[in-house]
């Protein structure tokens, strides 16, 4: 018996030094290259794909770390090609690279709105075939063809499709991820992506040189996974409400006293929807509730005065129902379900929504009743009571002479 034992510990002690092998990967990180964001155009031909890969250029990264300059370029690249499919394009890019393309640190995903009016689903496929995807990865619309927003310049970050994901992380934009999309498909495929054009202007940083920015400039609609149309950045921002992503925003209201710019920062946001049926229509309650501080203003209201602080709230108020109704009101119009209210139905209704469910459309469109409410609070002013450069009335001047 204490032999056996022996030889148990001995055969344990011998097999330990295999876990200290390290990787045991064939494939070393220095033959990888790591993408950071895929740019999807439909090709010049009825039928075709061109697909743009960008990603970091390991030796000019780097000379950058080393503090060499390396001979002014760029520190990523990008390579394209076209092809019937996505994965054929992809084939075609990676015979052409010495790395083995990885998908590992891919962020972004950016869709022509040519590609995305035929659809986005060869896309949403290509994306779940691939092991080392994340589907946390951002998706985004671009107008026009999808690449060129790989030739902005980035000004503050490294990498163009960095400006992009922060962008959608600070929630600046319409935050969609490919999770998103895909838990739509069981809801008629329909969302909400963050349109993203490119203008050209002339920037400090490079010298007065022109160069490219991104802009955003408001959210595709989605039905059937097919682009119908867009909302407006004042539209997007209602959806983002309805959505719960409104967070850092700025709010600008007209005082209700001289109808002066006053200027809110939200520090706080929530929203919560409430589904309740009358007969055989069913009424969606979205209850909006927002923490502001007052950031500047043109007016001449004081902000110590608790009635005009109400007067305040509730402007807006005013402003977050009509934008929020506005986006609803949109959604009905084209029969897109893009804020998921049947996955709601489906919890809070399992009943009306199994009698629903394969004629969702119509139902959305005709037996369904918004009540949105909204509940804004002003919770700092300021150091100061008013603007200081409130001006003298005549009857104050005359007093003051």
């Amino acid at each position: 018996m204490a032999i056996r034992r022996t030889l148990l510990r001995l055969a344990v002690i011998g097999l330990m030094p295999m876990l200290l092998a390290g990787c045991w990967s064939r494939l070393e990180v220095n033959d990888r290259l790591f993408v950071s964001v895929m740019y999807v155009d439909a090709g010049a031909d009825e039928g075709e794909v061109k697909l743009t890969l960008g990603f970091a250029l390991p030796n000019r990264m780097t000379s950058i770390q080393q503090g060499i300059a390396g001979g002014g370029g760029n520190p990523y690249g990008t390579m394209s090609n076209t092809g019937p499919s996505i994965a054929v394009a992809f084939r075609r890019i990676q015979a052409n690279i010495p790395r083995q393309i990885n998908w590992g640190h891919t962020r972004v995903v950016v869709i022509g709105d040519k590609l995305a009016r035929q659809g986005i689903r060869p896309v949403l496929e290509f994306i779940t075939r691939q092991p080392a995807m994340q589907l946390k990865g951002f998706i985004f619309i671009a107008q026009g063809e999808a690449h060129r927003l790989s030739m902005v310049t980035p000004i503050m970050e490294r990498f163009p499709s960095e400006i992009l994901r922060e962008l959608a992380a600070q929630k600046s934009i319409m935050n969609t991820t490919a999770r998103d999309l895909l838990m739509s498909e069981p809801f008629e495929g329909d969302g909400l992506i963050g349109r993203i054009s490119v203008d050209e202007v002339r920037l400090i940083s490079e010298k007065g040189k022109k160069g490219l920015t991104l802009n955003n400039i408001g959210t595709g609609i989605l039905r059937n996974e097919k682009l119908v149309g867009y909302l407006s950045a004042s539209e997007q921002r209602g959806a983002m409400w309805v959505k719960d992503q409104m967070e850092n925003a700025l709010v600008t209201i007209q005082s209700p006293t001289d109808g002066q710019s006053i200027d809110l920062y939200v520090n706080q946001a929530s929203t919560r929807i409430k589904l309740k049926q009358e007969g055989e229509r069913v009424r969606i309650r979205i209850s909006v509730r927002a923490t502001d501080d007052v950031y500047s203003s043109n007016s001449a209201l004081d902000f110590q005065d608790p009635q005009q602080i109400r007067q305040i709230q509730q402007a807006l108020n005013e402003q977050l129902k009509e934008r929020i109704e506005r986006a609803l009101e949109r959604s009905q119009q084209l029969g897109a379900d893009y804020f998921q209210f049947g996955s709601y139905m489906e919890w809070y209704l399992p009943s009306l929504w199994k009698q629903w469910k394969m004629d969702w459309r119509r139902h959305y469109e005709e037996d369904v009743i918004f009540e949105v409410v909204p509940e804004a609070k002003v919770a700092r002013t300021g150091a100061i009571r008013s603007s200081y450069w409130k001006p003298i009335t005549p009857e104050e001047g005359k007093e003051q002479r």
